[in-house]
């Protein structure tokens, strides 16, 4: 089962049938389990998917867009340090 417009990106199983619901092209909304009469949003950037469905199984390749940050090579100490302190 493929889902939309729920702006937050879940994935699961529900009586053995695996589900996917794609994050939103426009807004994003906020996890939030405890306010039931608000609606949190969030910067996060928004996404698309690539379903691929072949005989031996399904792949969803997402793509987030519009980040504008930093990008930098993992393996480059110079490039990340102090980032994550």
């Amino acid at each position: 089962m493929f889902h939309g417009h729920i702006h937050r990106p879940i994935f699961g199983l529900w009586r053995g049938i695996p589900y996917h619901v794609q994050r939103s092209l426009m807004h994003q909304v906020g996890f939030d389990r405890e306010t039931a009469h608000q609606i949190a949003g969030t910067l996060e950037p928004p996404d698309y998917a690539f379903v691929r469905v072949a005989p031996e199984g399904l792949t969803i390749h997402q793509r987030s867009f519009l980040y504008d940050g930093p990008r930098f090579w993992l393996h480059d100490t110079t490039a990340v340090e102090g980032r994550f302190e």
